[in-house]
């Protein structure tokens, strides 16, 4: 049937009612059809969203992955790195620290077990004992150093204790040095011939209270082995008594009675001259004992009072470290 007989035919017809119901088969076929292509592409979509995403993370997984497998190379390296240094380090301290040990024997056992084989290792400087070499320090024999007397000196033939202070530190370099405020303690003798004080010193103690061993003699400011002071003695005092003596000889020889002769002036002789004449030989005798005891028992000594600056001179040298020394 066309269009035309269609359109011109009543509704109401069986035709136009079969058209109609064609008509809206069609329609809604083409209707199901449509949904189901609508549904189609948006599944299609979404199975590509869902695989993008899934790319993605895939991506971004194999980025971590390489990432990581990286970090592990890295680290792998630096573990070796280190294992080489602290290999050189034993090969170095055994080549400077080589110790011959024997070896081990391997203990074996039965068939059924596996020998056990000991390693030998070397512990480097694990056990090595440290040992420090003293230093052989001393001051030589002719050095000089300031100091003064802290005690005065008055001293006859017998000696007599001295203590002096260094007045100005001694220094030839960082450890050989004598410091300053270090008391030197020895023995003062007097000098008969050049009435002087002539003081040796044998110790040395030093401001941390160390006592030391020294050998030193003091000098005057003139640089002069002894020292000057004041000079005493009592042998005028004592020839008072030999020269009343001598007088007493020489009144007599005055007193005696003269006569003149061929010979010149001599001495009559009377009892009175012969008595003047004994009590003059009496009295020298007597005189020249006394001058020979007097020249065997006077008493001579100098005083010298503290505080008299000295200079200080080593006869031997002296010795810095003195644990197990002393001089030298």
């Amino acid at each position: 049937m066309s269009l035309d007989e269609l359109l011109n035919d009543k509704e109401a017809s069986e035709v136009w009612k079969r058209q109609k119901r064609k008509l809206i088969q069609i329609i809604g076929g083409l209707s199901v059809i449509t949904i189901g292509l609508l549904f189609g592409v948006l599944y299609f979509l979404s199975l590509k969203e869902n695989k993008n995403i899934s790319h993605k993370s895939s991506i971004k997984t194999e980025k971590e992955v390489q990432s990581l497998v990286k970090l592990m190379q890295l680290q792998k390296e630096t573990q070796l790195l280190k294992d080489e240094l602290a290999k050189m380090r034993t090969q170095k301290r055994k080549k400077q620290f080589r110790k011959t040990s024997a070896p081990y024997p391997s203990h074996s056992t039965s068939s059924s077990r596996p020998s056990i084989k000991v390693v030998n290792y070397d512990p480097g400087t694990g056990f090595i004992t440290l040992t420090h070499k003293k230093e052989n320090l001393y001051i030589p024999t002719g050095a000089v150093f300031q100091a003064k007397l802290i005690t005065p000196i008055k001293t006859s033939v017998q000696k007599t204790f001295v203590i002096a202070e260094v007045t100005n530190e001694f220094r030839m370099d960082m450890k050989r040095r004598i410091l300053k405020g270090s008391r030197l303690i020895g023995h003062s003798r007097l000098d008969v011939v050049l009435k002087g004080v002539i003081v040796e010193f044998d110790k040395l103690v030093l401001p941390n209270g160390k006592e030391t061993k020294i050998s030193a003699l003091a000098l005057s400011r003139n640089a002069l082995p002894e020292i000057d002071g004041l000079y005493f003695s009592d042998k005028l005092q004592t020839y008072g008594t030999a020269l009343a003596f001598g007088f007493l000889s020489g009144f007599s020889d005055a007193a005696m009675e003269r006569e003149v002769t061929t010979l010149g002036s001599q001495p009559k002789p009377s009892l009175s001259n012969q008595i003047l004449s004994g009590l003059s030989t009496s009295a020298f005798q007597v005189a020249e004992d006394i001058l020979r005891d007097i020249q065997n028992r006077a008493i001579e000594y100098v005083v010298v009072p503290a505080g008299e600056p000295i200079f200080v001179a080593l006869t031997r040298s002296y010795t810095i470290n003195q644990d197990s020394g002393g001089l030298r």
